[in-house]
């Protein structure tokens, strides 16, 4: 997981295209580690809708990616928060997609309010956020890495 961050920025900075105004972040990419701070706007985020995959967690077909934020410390530990838009399933499709997705794939629902979910699996921790938008939500994912 520690090197979820860091694999993230490559597929962030070959995206190509347009930022979707419909979808939160705008093709922000920013980075905060020890050493090393930067924003920078990217076209589009790509192909890495449908390339995402955190421990078996995949986005729902049709969720656009348009931020991302990396985050680490000195103890390693680090987050990336990644704004998203979904114009077809609202936020009770999408929980009911995680939920089905964490089953299969080993994670604990540690958290469940009607805007939100928290899984976790070993040390790491995902945790959604979902708000309705016209037909659709937009929301956060958090990967949290909470290993030494």
């Amino acid at each position: 997981m520690r090197h979820t961050a860091l694999l993230l920025l490559p597929l962030a900075l070959a995206a190509c295209g347009k930022p979707d105004p419909d979808v939160p972040g705008n093709g922000t990419f920013a980075m905060d580690v020890p050493g090393f701070k930067a924003s920078v706007q990217v076209p589009s985020f790509g192909d890495i809708n449908a390339a995402m995959d955190i421990n078996g967690l995949t986005l729902h077909e049709g969720t656009k990616i348009g931020g991302i934020n990396v985050q680490a410390g000195e103890d390693e530990k680090g987050s990336v928060t990644m704004q998203f838009a979904d114009p077809t399933a609202g936020p009770a499709a999408l929980m009911d997609y995680y939920l089905k997705q964490a089953a299969e794939h080993g994670f604990a629902v540690t958290v469940k309010s009607p805007d939100g979910l928290t899984l976790t699996k070993g040390d790491d921790t995902v945790r959604f956020t979902f708000a309705p938008k016209g037909a659709g939500s937009t929301g956060t994912m958090v990967v949290m890495d909470g290993s030494k």
